[in-house]
């Protein structure tokens, strides 16, 4: 997919040309952009742009959690 205005939540990862090794990269950048850690069984798991945000925010809540 090349125009990334067509991207929606719904979109799947294979849509975006990502491969495992492609998706295990982004979830890794993703770690390191919000300083979170992805489940790793829910990693196998990721299929549509949107999974991969709820998985985000649940880490990122559950990071607070950690800190109240």
């Amino acid at each position: 997919m090349e125009d990334v205005s067509q991207i929606r939540p719904e979109t799947r990862l294979s849509e975006l040309g990502m491969d495992s090794l492609e998706q295990i990269e982004c979830v890794l950048s993703l770690e390191d952009a919000f300083k979170i850690e992805l489940n790793e069984a829910v990693l196998w798991k990721l299929r549509t742009v949107q999974e991969v945000i709820e998985a985000v925010n649940q880490a990122l809540a559950a990071g607070l959690e950690h800190v109240a």
